[in-house]
């Protein structure tokens, strides 16, 4: 059984367009749940339309009696989802018509697969691809593990580029941390387990504009981000990190959990005192090295002595510097 899990929210500019690519796919979905957080402008009605012209009687729809915000409202919804596999949706991309079928497929003959992402196109909000941010890998077949289970929690992938396994699904639910994103977590979680897959295949093209929730607006990791919301994302991974701690039983996992919960909160602590935390930034070098990368502790570094801006737009201009 194949889900797709949707949410919504004031999304009416683009809505139709990514049903309509769903409506169209080469292998039709078992299941199709949308659940909009409380819409103020003609989200709902879009959709009752659509669904109504369409005859999509089988496709549920839910409407928040309150704002949830995104992450909650995505946990309640993927609650709701019987799938064996499930697709998360954004409300402003659209689908290749053969990404269901393709990614099934792939997950089928691979029993070790618990999420498997694919490559995107990026667009901007009229639809027209971005050839600054779209990379110049090659739109192939081919599909890895990149797992990395000692670097778990390092992994991020697009949630609606992904498909995942139920046994996947059910322990992101067993967590139940409404806080910290889906994505982000069903990510960590495979690669924990060896089971996270990448298909170097296009198959979702991925809007980004001003008002959508997670969009990726640059292609660098330094300068993207403020320090506040750095050290905000900090706390809540080191809280989903103690609730996976108390859920996982395999010991050698659980050591690892355990580094990565350290490792947050010394970050946290260098974040939190700028230059008067270097010491707890030496005392963490091995840690850093080891648990997370060279790149993460050039990241932290730029953030807690106010040199992100800098960094990320001399990073902006090396990586995408062309040829005269």
């Amino acid at each position: 059984m194949i889900s797709i899990v949707m949410t919504t929210y004031n999304g009416s500019a683009y809505i139709r367009e990514q049903l309509n690519s769903i409506l169209q796919q080469t292998i039709a979905p078992d299941e199709v749940i949308i659940q909009d957080d409380n819409s103020t402008d003609g989200t709902v009605e879009t959709i009752r339309n659509f669904l109504k012209d369409h005859n999509l009687d089988s496709w549920k729809f839910f409407v928040n009696k309150k704002n949830l915000g995104w992450t909650s409202n995505f946990y309640d919804a993927i609650k709701k989802s019987c799938g064996s596999i499930v697709f998360c949706s954004d409300q402003d991309d659209v689908w290749m018509p053969e990404k269901i079928e393709t990614m099934t497929n792939i997950m089928l003959q691979n029993p070790s697969i618990l999420s498997l992402s694919c490559n995107r196109i990026i667009i901007d909000k009229s639809g027209k691809e971005n050839n600054l941010l779209n990379s110049d890998e090659e739109d192939v077949f081919k599909c890895t593990n990149i797992s990395n289970p000692k670097k778990f929690n390092n992994i991020v992938l697009l949630g609606c580029c992904s498909a995942y396994r139920r046994e996947l699904i059910e322990k992101y639910i067993e967590i139940n941390d409404r806080n910290y994103g889906h994505d982000a977590q069903l990510a960590k979680i495979s690669a924990l387990n060896n089971g996270a897959y990448y298909l170097q295949r296009r198959l979702v093209k991925y809007r980004i504009h001003n008002s959508n929730t997670s969009g990726v607006s640059g292609d660098v990791p330094i300068g993207s981000s403020t320090l506040d919301k750095r050290k905000q994302f900090l706390k809540k991974n080191i809280e989903w990190l103690s609730k996976l701690y108390k859920i996982e039983v395999d010991k050698e996992k659980r050591q690892v959990i355990i580094h990565h919960y350290n490792l947050q909160r010394n970050r946290l602590k260098f974040l939190e005192n700028g230059w008067k935390g270097i010491g707890t930034l030496l005392i963490t070098f091995p840690r850093y090295i080891e648990y997370a990368g060279m790149q993460m502790l050039i990241g932290d570094f730029c953030y807690a002595t106010r040199m992100n801006g800098i960094a990320g737009r001399s990073l902006w201009k090396m990586k995408h510097r062309r040829s005269i």
